[in-house]
């Protein structure tokens, strides 16, 4: 199975909504962890439900293999795009989780929500 690389570029007017966003990506592959279902033991002994209701217990692996973010040189091929972030996951259903389901990714998100003027993301798996 091929890598699965993502591009993504944003619009982004504000220097200090890209600083907030450079400092969530500069974290991003140390601590964006796949969650590892809840122990038997955080379950109440006579029902099913969680017991306490903290996150589920990290595994302790990164599933980034590689994140670079940057500012795209100031030239007209651009396109008015702020910052650049390519990140590499070992397969497609390692991207999907960090879409749908990181803990880390969703932050960003949420940090980052109304800030942004436009995003543009390709996802490919390597040919070559």
């Amino acid at each position: 199975m091929s890598p699965t690389h993502r591009i993504t570029l944003f619009k982004i007017a504000s220097d200090a909504h890209r600083d907030l966003m450079l400092s969530h990506y500069s974290r991003m592959k140390q601590t964006a962890l796949k969650a590892t279902p809840p122990s038997p033991s955080s379950l109440h002994p006579t029902t099913t439900h969680q017991t306490n209701t903290s996150t589920p217990k990290q595994d302790g692996s990164p599933y980034i293999l590689s994140i670079v973010a940057g500012k795209p040189a100031d030239d007209q091929r651009a396109q008015g795009y702020t910052l650049a972030v390519h990140s590499q996951f070992s397969c497609k259903e390692d991207m999907e989780f960090y879409d749908s389901e990181c803990e880390t990714h969703k932050k960003l998100k949420a940090d980052m929500a109304g800030k942004l003027d436009g995003v543009l993301m390709v996802y490919f798996e390597q040919a070559f």
